[in-house]
């Protein structure tokens, strides 16, 4: 897989630059949440660039669900990753190109094709669940375990369908 660097660094001198004034933003979940979402990727796609992994977005999530969830079909997991089908397919197809996934006709509705996880998919993800578990505790780490819990589900009450 080919690496496509998704956000830039920042400047050298971005310690030396004075601060913006942010007006509300600072305010927002969701721009506080972008901002430690480009944070939290910028880290981790440098201290893997070595690996020329180049997942895009959505790719790993993916490929997890596909292992766990063997025989997925393509809505369900654009379902799970709350993009549209256009997208998932683009996402299938790569991994598929990339000789991650394979798709195979459904045996309970044969207008469906299940994804299957190939061995290299597997492999890849279990060296992928190592170096993010790495990742991860660098974060983690902030928190004590009742803040870190508490603060998961605040993040899950955003996306989980309520009915609002």
């Amino acid at each position: 897989m080919t690496s496509k660097k998704t956000s830039l660094p920042p400047p050298e001198d971005a310690a030396a630059a004075p601060a913006l004034r942010q007006g509300f933003l600072p305010k927002l979940i969701g721009y506080q949440i972008r901002r430690a979402h480009a944070r939290m990727r910028r880290d981790f796609n440098q201290s893997t660039a070595d690996l020329h992994l180049g997942f895009r977005p959505g790719e790993v999530s993916a490929m997890v669900l596909i292992i766990e969830n063997p025989g997925l079909i393509q809505i369900e997991l654009a379902r799970e990753l709350d993009v549209d089908k256009a997208t998932v397919v683009s996402l299938v197809d790569h991994l598929e190109k990339a000789g991650l996934v394979r798709r195979q006709r459904s045996t309970k509705d044969r207008r469906k094709q299940a994804l299957l996880p190939t061995r290299e998919g597997v492999r890849m993800v279990q060296e992928l669940r190592r170096l993010t578990e790495e990742h991860e505790a660098h974060y983690r780490q902030r928190f004590n375990d009742r803040e870190l819990r508490q603060f998961l589900e605040f993040l899950q009450r955003i996306y989980q369908n309520d009915g609002a």
